[in-house]
């Protein structure tokens, strides 16, 4: 993986940073998602996937919690994942968000890619990496999105995606107004421009800052006439200890919103075998608080940070999982394996009479 893409750490942020998350709560959470969004989006069972109170919905209404991995098919030589993904549906994944960019693969790549996540019953999550950790990089991501070629591929396969925004856009030096005011902003131009599918916004500080998420979060879902936010956060936290994510996680679903834990792995990215993360922990916690996640990930293509140890396989094969990849997929009775529910929409293409 290229070092420019994941080095979205800096050490005296990340620390600072930590002082602050540690005592994250619900007390940011004084306004709630309007009771309309809930409404309406029960009205919209049978069309595509939506966002009610703090859960995802498939086209039928039933409850979609994500358990799935990231896969940066853009820098594999199988963009268009026909192999991986192959591997990845062995896993039992419901859910796998596709890293791309808007400059390494084609819109016809990625229009494939998604088009083969979704064909083994797996919710694609199309991302784009460009603005990693420079809010000032949103707008190349937007005009990527709003471009009639890609306009097209959303539309097209509406039924069955999330559109992540763009990966943890916002280091910690953003405000907290500005970062409000700008996804308020592509929200509202995503949908004026007839994008449909539900829009997953990451945490500002590289994806971490889940207080900031939280007291942001009830304008961001007010903000889309449809409801259909999610809120991811990225669990690179330094202090990965059992009490520390149980904390955090408490918190977010004390909030009533729509919240998911769009990356973590067995430790943080800065100085990485120094921050330790307690996946037992974190899965049981995940599984107990019904909280999506998605797993960083997969190992088609090699991370370069911390030796290679987030990848979950080697070379993306399933019967080469790494000993922290078993354990998310095989070995933890809260893992994806065990706690993995796919769509029957997805699989089937059609509802089932209650």
């Amino acid at each position: 993986m290229k070092p420019s893409v994941r080095s979205r750490l800096r050490y005296a942020a990340a620390v600072a940073f930590v002082a602050v998350a540690i005592g994250c709560s619900s007390q940011g959470a004084t306004e709630t998602p309007p009771a309309s969004a809930s409404a309406t989006a029960k009205q919209r069972a049978g069309d595509r996937f939506y966002v009610e109170g703090r859960f995802l919905r498939d086209p039928c209404g039933e409850k979609l919690v994500l358990r799935g991995v990231n896969e940066m098919f853009v820098w594999n030589h199988d963009r268009t994942g026909a192999a991986l993904v192959e591997q990845i549906d062995r896993s039992g994944a419901n859910a796998v968000r596709v890293v791309w960019t808007t400059k390494d693969g084609t819109v016809a790549e990625m229009d494939k890619a998604i088009e083969n996540v979704a064909a083994r019953g797996m919710l694609p999550i199309i991302e784009l990496h460009d603005a990693t950790g420079d809010i000032d990089k949103l707008e190349l991501v937007m005009s990527h999105w709003l471009s009639p070629e890609v306009l097209a591929v959303l539309k097209k396969h509406e039924k069955h995606l999330v559109l992540n925004v763009g990966n943890e856009i916002g280091d910690a030096s953003v405000p907290r107004e500005r970062f409000q005011d700008v996804y308020v902003s592509a929200i509202r131009r995503l949908r004026d421009a007839g994008v449909r599918a539900p829009i997953m916004i990451d945490a500002s500080t590289w994806g971490q800052d889940l207080e900031r998420l939280v007291d942001v979060g009830p304008a961001l879902v007010k903000s889309d006439p449809q409801g259909d936010v999610l809120l991811s956060v990225h669990a690179w936290w330094t202090d990965g200890s059992r009490s520390a994510i149980a904390h955090r996680l408490t918190a977010a679903v004390e909030s009533g919103l729509p919240i998911v834990v769009g990356e973590f792995g067995p430790h943080a990215v800065f100085e990485c075998e120094k921050h330790p993360f307690d996946l037992d922990g974190f899965l049981e916690i995940t599984d107990k608080l019904e909280i999506g996640f998605v797993a960083w990930s997969w190992g088609g293509v090699n991370n370069r940070d911390c030796a290679g140890s987030f990848d979950m396989t080697e070379g993306g094969d399933i019967t080469k999982l790494r000993p922290w990849g078993r354990l998310v997929v095989e070995q933890s009775p809260h893992g994806i394996a065990r706690t993995s529910v796919r769509s029957r929409f997805l699989s089937e293409g059609r509802c089932h009479e209650r």
